[in-house]
């Protein structure tokens, strides 16, 4: 049965390493207890690089709702100013009439 794993470690230095295993499980009557073999892969810097990403991306994402409500709230603008323009809002009186 082969098996892929991504986990944290902690290194003896005390520096947190994102690391992937791939392997398989071997049992046979020869190998008791069952072991595991295979490799495992340090990807802390494609970690970190995910995170980053991540991190821009949700950036982006406020960025574009903050402009996205500028730009809905500078259409009410507009639309008050052609308003009151041609004196349709109620109670306010256009000079020109």
């Amino acid at each position: 049965m082969p098996f892929e794993v991504e986990f944290r470690i902690k290194h003896k230095n005390g520096d947190v390493r994102w690391v992937l295993a791939r392997g398989l499980r071997v049992s046979s009557p020869e190998v008791s207890p069952e072991v595991l073999e295979g490799y495992i892969f340090d990807i802390t810097e494609r970690k970190q690089a995910e995170e980053m990403l991540e991190s821009q991306l949700d950036e982006a994402l406020r960025f574009q709702k903050v402009t996205v409500n500028r730009e809905l709230r500078m259409k009410e603008l507009q639309d008050e100013i052609k308003a009151l323009k041609t004196g349709r809002i109620t109670g306010v009186e256009n000079e020109d009439n």
